[in-house]
């Protein structure tokens, strides 16, 4: 039985996502990855999101460099509600900014199936940080999140490090190339 799929760099459409969407549905493949896709866009991201809502086999989903916005995260955001079998998300390397940030945390706070969270490199800026701060505060299951290369600054860190205050969960957080002052560690 197949378990692993690896299409990355393939140049699949929106056409052929909506193909292994319904392939999904009938298989037991626990690891997707799609990375660096650039053609997949929102249309194809909302087209795999809508199929995974039921889909408890899926574990680890690879969507890096697939020129998913904001309006991706979106579906995303409705899927993962009632998917707690998704445990692995890597979007790193999209456009998803501070108001998929937002849209991220939002969903955060009602998963209590991921894990792992890769939004390295996807212009969240505080506005995105500040949002995934509260949402800490109230996800009980996330283990890593993986926030570099975000233009978060100083308010963003301060709601990041309140939101770890009440999170028994998390047990490491990657800031890696954020403008970060030292008067934003300062807790």
């Amino acid at each position: 039985t197949l378990v692993t799929l690896e299409l990355s760099n393939t140049g699949i459409t929106p056409l052929g996502v909506s193909q292994l969407a319904d392939m999904l549905s009938q298989t037991r493949i626990s690891t997707l990855d799609l990375s660096h896709n650039v053609r997949l866009g929102d249309m194809g991201a909302v087209t795999l999101f809508s199929s995974l809502s039921m889909n408890v086999y899926l574990h680890k989903l690879i969507l890096s460099a697939c020129s998913i916005s904001h309006l991706g995260m979106s579906a995303l955001a409705v899927s993962l509600a009632t998917n707690e079998a998704l445990r692995i998300l890597l979007l790193d390397q999209n456009h998803i900014g501070g108001e998929g940030g937002k849209t991220l945390a939002s969903m955060l706070t009602s998963n209590q199936g991921l894990r792992v969270l890769d939004i390295n490199n996807v212009q969240l800026g505080d506005e995105g940080a500040v949002a995934l701060g509260q949402a800490l505060a109230l996800n009980k299951k996330l283990q890593h999140l993986f926030l570099g290369s975000n233009k978060i600054g100083d308010p963003g860190v301060r709601a990041l490090a309140k939101g770890l205050g009440t999170n028994p969960s998390l047990l490491s957080l990657s800031l890696v190339g954020n403008p970060i002052s030292n008067s934003g560690l300062e807790v």
